[in-house]
């Protein structure tokens, strides 16, 4: 059961995922097949107040429909894009393949430092 004091925090966060949806985009590569068994890449513009809407999807459902928690801005045959699209994602979009493995450099880095 979900304290009154944690359903507050909830209520709060919500709300600043909600107004970051108007300044934030983030940028989400995701691949896998459709529902006909095609390969597929994409990226897509995730709004920030979608992420636990997502993450519950992916958990749960066999399929999903990117455009449900935001706008495809790049998709193509296969599960990697080109190393062209690649290049261009980087470009246009700062997409960082890197972040995953910095962040989680950072986030450890920070906890053994305690």
């Amino acid at each position: 059961m979900v304290s009154f004091a944690d359903e507050m925090i909830i209520k709060k966060a919500q709300g600043l995922l909600n107004e970051a949806d108007d300044f934030i985009n983030m940028t989400m590569f995701c691949n896998g097949k459709t529902e006909d068994g095609d390969e597929f890449y994409a990226y897509f513009n995730l709004l920030p107040s979608r992420i636990s809407d997502l993450n519950k999807a992916i958990e749960h459902e066999r399929s999903i429909n990117l455009t449900d928690f935001g706008t495809i801005i790049e998709a193509g045959n296969g599960l990697f894009p080109s190393d062209e699209v690649s290049k261009k994602m980087e470009e246009e979009y700062h997409v960082d393949y890197e972040f995953s493995t910095k962040l989680l450099d950072a986030i450890l880095s920070n906890s053994s430092e305690n």
